[in-house]
């Protein structure tokens, strides 16, 4: 099993996210620690941004394997895709609560991303403020699964897509399913990233 890793030196910081860990994280506090760890396999690495982290240093513990999540004492939209941008799975408020902490650790765990909700528009907004082009990915799905992406990617829930497609919110989940199975993605999040990665 990798472990957690910890990139902080602040100890309230450091006891607080141990209280999400359900297994003893190691604690570094510098680049150069954290490569006398090159033994192990890179798994899930906390750090702290803005003031620990630097937009490099994320990028960097992304090339080397590691599953990066982002803390913040003061979450914003910027930040969050931002962090994003550079390679981070997570991005989180420094101190949510530790049963959040663990929610989000056990997600990057089996390869999915985590955002707060309150973040999930903006970002969509954000990497989305003008129409895409047809892209290739369009063509993998039916007219009427492109119809439930358009209306995902301006922010629309289950339940308003199917009163604008006149169809039920159980039809709804089915095509969003089949969208998920088709791009290789898991969720709604995965789904905007991967649409945004094909569009560089």
């Amino acid at each position: 099993m990798n472990p957690i890793v910890i990139f902080e030196n602040h100890p309230p910081v450091i006891d607080h996210w141990f209280k999400g860990c359900d297994s003893p994280p190691i604690v570094v506090e510098t680049p150069h620690q954290l490569s006398s760890l090159s033994h192990l396999t890179p798994g899930v690495l906390l750090m702290q941004y803005p003031q620990k982290a630097s937009h490099s240093l994320i990028q960097d513990f992304a090339e080397k394997g590691y599953q990066v999540v982002v803390f913040s004492p003061s979450p914003s939209d910027d930040e969050a895709i931002t962090a994003y941008q550079h390679g981070a799975k997570g991005y989180l408020d420094t101190f949510s609560h530790p049963d959040q902490i663990q929610q989000a650790i056990q997600t990057v765990k089996m390869g999915g991303v985590w955002l707060e909700k309150q973040h999930m528009h903006a970002m969509m907004n954000i990497l989305f403020d003008e129409s895409p082009p047809p892209l290739e990915w369009q063509t993998r799905l039916t007219e009427r699964e492109n119809d439930v992406v358009r209306a995902l990617l301006d922010g629309k829930s289950n339940k308003e897509i199917a009163m604008d497609m006149a169809i039920t919110e159980r039809t709804v989940k089915a095509h969003l399913q089949n969208i998920f199975q088709k791009m290789g993605v898991k969720d709604r999040l995965e789904l905007v990233l991967a649409i945004h990665q094909t569009g560089q």
